[in-house]
C-alpha cells in the first residue's frame, strides 16, 4: 500500500482539501465585505441631491419675490 500511486493520491487529496479551505475562506471574506456603490452611481447620486438643493433655493428666491411683488401691489410696501 506505500506505492508511489499511493502516495501521490495522498498528496492530491491533501491539496485538493486545502484549495477548499481556501475557496471557502474566500467566499465567506466576499460575503462580508461591504458592497458600495459604483463610483459613477455615488457621483451621479450626489449631482442629483446638490441639484434638488439649488432647485429648493431657487424657489425660495422666486416665492420671496412673488411675495414682495403682491405685497407691493396690495400698498402694503412701497418699492424704491
Amino acid at each position: 500500500m506505500n506505492s508511489v500511486y499511493h502516495h501521490d493520491c495522498v498528496i492530491v487529496a491533501d491539496r485538493q482539501a486545502q484549495l477548499r479551505r481556501e475557496a471557502d475562506i474566500h467566499r465567506l471574506a466576499e460575503l462580508m465585505r461591504v458592497r458600495r456603490a459604483a463610483v459613477h452611481l455615488r457621483v451621479l447620486g450626489s449631482l442629483g441631491d446638490w441639484m434638488i438643493a439649488g432647485g429648493l433655493r431657487l424657489k425660495a428666491r422666486q416665492q420671496a419675490a412673488l411675495d414682495s411683488m403682491q405685497m407691493a401691489a396690495n400698498g402694503r410696501l412701497k418699492l424704491v
